[in-house]
């Protein structure tokens, strides 16, 4: 790489410099391409230099079909990265709010336990109260509701016998 950056950028020869710039390019390249998983922002640096070596290489050359076509792949591979980290960072983001949520999820689930020990325990000092054959106030309600329920009362038989009389023709054909 250094021997490539020694290289005078303003030789007489376009073609040497063209080629000399192209290199330089593939070798930011590969450089970003190795730094991109254990450091992306350092990789967008070296594709960014890439980018400026391939465009010298394209104004020393403007017919060089690989300059271009290495410029177009570096500059789309840059983008993708740089989505890749904006995603990430959305996502660091998005962790300490999910983990608020969960934490206040924990909690509410905490006092609905709480809840149901609490009645259990209540279920079961009722039910320590109660001595055999007696029955609990809500079971002796529960029971005489259902009774009053199942009377018959002597002012509902009158009043269906008064309304099921059997209704007679106004006229006869």
């Amino acid at each position: 790489m250094n021997a490539l950056q020694q290289v005078p950028g303003t030789d007489a020869d376009s073609t040497r410099t063209a080629r000399v710039a192209y290199n330089i390019g593939n070798a930011k390249y590969r450089l970003a391409q190795a730094a991109e998983a254990s450091d992306p922002k350092s990789a967008l640096g070296l594709y960014a230099e890439a980018l400026a070596a391939y465009r010298r290489a394209m104004g020393a050359a403007p017919d060089d079909v690989d300059a271009k076509f290495n410029h177009e792949f570096v500059a789309r591979k840059m983008d993708d990265l740089k989505k890749k980290l904006e995603e990430q960072q959305k996502q660091q983001e998005q962790q300490p709010q999910d983990q608020q949520k969960q934490e206040g999820e924990k909690q509410d689930q905490q006092g609905e336990q709480q809840k149901q020990q609490q009645e259990q325990q209540q279920q079961q000092q009722a039910a320590a109260e109660k001595k055999d054959g007696e029955m609990s106030k809500d079971e002796a309600a529960a029971l005489l509701d259902a009774q009053r329920d199942q009377e018959v009362r002597p002012d509902e038989v009158v009043k269906k016998l008064q309304g099921a009389a059997v209704a007679e023709p106004v006229e006869d054909w």
